[in-house]
């Protein structure tokens, strides 16, 4: 079955006249800073439930092996919150291989779940007729409840 060659989360994928996909500002750490303060000057504590309005994009290219040619197949995306539970971004792809060449999807994705500070697992596989037929493939990013550093006592997006 076909492999798994990239899976990038990104914050926008541009693709030019001839196909050729560039990748804008990859994900590998997100800072969601907390938004407000407490009367006592602490922090106000980032819902477990969050999910920022960001809009960002995953980019995979698959490999194919000569009996894949002519199949369709869904690509599976998920992303696990740090504690294992699944959060509500998923999605499918739709495509067949048409050739023996590697084939490149790209899922546009509103929303990313902030509430849980950690790593994060983005998950990608391939299945037919609701099987898994590849391996399951995965890409973390860490989320921190903190302002990065440089930003200090400047306000800053929750991304």
């Amino acid at each position: 079955m076909a492999r798994l060659l990239a899976v990038l989360p990104c914050e926008k994928i541009i693709v030019d006249r001839e196909g050729i996909p560039s990748l804008i500002a990859l994900f590998q750490q997100i800072h969601a800073a907390p938004m407000g303060r407490r009367n006592d000057g602490t922090a106000v504590p980032i819902a477990p439930n969050t999910i920022t309005a960001k809009e960002w994009a995953v980019f995979s290219e698959w490999k194919p092996e000569p009996d894949d040619i002519g199949k369709q197949v869904n690509q599976v995306l998920e992303l696990q919150y740090p504690d294992g539970t699944l959060s509500p971004v998923r999605g499918k792809v739709p495509f067949t291989f048409t050739n023996d060449r590697p084939h490149r999807n790209q899922q546009n994705i509103i929303g990313f779940p902030i509430g849980q500070e950690g790593n994060y697992t983005l998950r990608v596989w391939l299945e037919k007729d609701g099987n898994p037929i590849s391996e399951v493939n995965s890409y973390e990013m860490a989320v921190s409840h903190s302002i990065p550093p440089g930003h200090q006592g400047k306000p800053t997006p929750s991304t």
